[in-house]
């Protein structure tokens, strides 16, 4: 559990999860997830959704999906029974400091495509917050993540979406909905407005379509046939949608530039760090390594700079196109933590890497932070301990 923050909870006491780990167990988890939804939507007179701060395109595209089914449910609701009372437009998105820190693409998607959703910050939502309000957390589930960690207990209902795994960091809420199979948060919302038989509007369609880019890596991971058919129908709903989403993404041009600018120069300081990786569990005694056949590769960036997660992040999955595992890790300002961020190719589960750290996430990606007291160098030594039984060969990057 992380003693640092009273929000988070402990496993043992934690309510119990629907999960979707199968296709087969994902028609029941969407039947629950909606059920679940619809009661929390009607009964609160405001609806709040959030995601994770610093907030990415899948983010915004499954709050802004998931804000635009709970205004419906409403409306719906209202045309059914005169006395219905809460009002549908009392629907919101919490999105913090998206002034300063989001990147270009993000902010360009929620001004073309989610102009009708009511985008606030905290300051609005505790503003606005009464004594029987619904918040939905999208994409994250721990609680140093998101904005309002310290007002959940404000709230009278509190609901988790995510694809992440929970963790000694999750928050506390009433439920829990985690499917690990899914591409993205944006995926599961589409899903949840499909059950309702919901027509899916163009702009809703391109922020679906955009959240699933971002976190398959331009549809590269997690391509099953349910995802590609899913893809194919999005770009049918709008057809500019896949041509708009490589648009906005080109707006991070100078951001991208920035990042490869930081893999230099941490390359030049000897900060970037290459092994050559063969799982020990499965191979024959050898006495010459000339004999053991590589199996992956593994990257480490130490960024001595201080960044944000963001950056981190996006190291992450620059370094992934070189690397089949890699690591960026860093001091960030927020906070004053050194964060780690992973990006795997499916070998290695870099979720599970990052639970000791008190993180978390998929096996493709996933995210902890330390204290900013711990050495850099004594962070990668303690990943690389947590690697499966391998063999590592390290070769100098120059």
């Amino acid at each position: 559990m992380d003693t640092d923050n009273p929000n988070t909870i402990d496993l043992e006491l934690l309510p119990k999860v629907i999960y979707s780990t199968t296709p087969a167990e994902s028609k029941t988890f969407i039947s629950d997830l909606k059920v679940n939804l619809e009661k929390f939507v009607l009964e609160s007179d405001s609806v709040f959704v959030i995601g994770h701060n610093v907030a990415d395109l899948d983010s915004i595209g499954s709050a802004a999906t998931f804000a635009y089914v709970s205004e419906w449910l409403r409306k719906k609701e209202k045309e059914k029974d005169s006395t219905f009372d809460k009002n549908p437009e009392s629907v919101y998105v919490v999105v913090n400091d998206w002034q300063s820190k989001l990147q270009s693409s993000v902010k360009k998607l929620m001004h073309d495509k989610c102009s009708s959703i009511r985008f606030i910050n905290k300051y609005d939502c505790l503003r606005l917050l009464g004594d029987n309000d619904f918040l939905l957390v999208t994409d994250v589930n721990q609680s140093s993540r998101i904005a309002l960690s310290d007002d959940l207990h404000r709230f009278r209902h509190v609901m988790v979406v995510d694809h992440h795994d929970v963790n000694a960091g999750t928050m506390h809420a009433d439920k829990f909905f985690i499917d690990k199979t899914k591409s993205s948060a944006s995926e599961i919302a589409y899903r949840v407005l499909a059950s309702f038989g919901i027509s899916c509007p163009k702009d809703i369609a391109t922020a679906v379509l955009a959240g699933i880019n971002q976190d398959t890596d331009n549809y590269e991971q997690k391509r099953t046939p349910a995802l590609l058919s899913l893809i194919a129908k999005l770009m049918n709903i709008d057809k500019n949608a896949d041509a708009y989403v490589t648009q906005i993404l080109r707006s991070n041009f100078y951001t991208d530039m920035e990042i490869y600018d930081i893999i230099l120069k941490c390359m030049h300081s000897g900060k970037l760090f290459l092994y050559e990786m063969t799982r020990t569990d499965s191979l024959p005694e050898v006495d010459s390594d000339e004999s053991i056949q590589v199996n992956s590769t593994v990257a480490f960036l130490l960024n001595d700079k201080k960044s944000d997660k963001i950056t981190l992040s996006k190291i992450a999955n620059a370094l992934r196109k070189y690397a089949d595992v890699s690591f960026a890790i860093g001091q960030i300002d927020e906070d004053d933590k050194v964060s780690i961020h992973v990006r795997s190719n499916g070998n290695i589960d870099g979720g599970k890497i990052m639970e000791p750290f008190g993180g978390g996430g998929a096996i493709e990606m996933a995210s902890a932070q330390v204290d900013q007291e711990t050495p850099l160098e004594d962070v990668k030594s303690k990943v690389l301990s947590l690697l499966p039984p391998t063999r590592l060969v390290e070769r100098t990057v120059k």
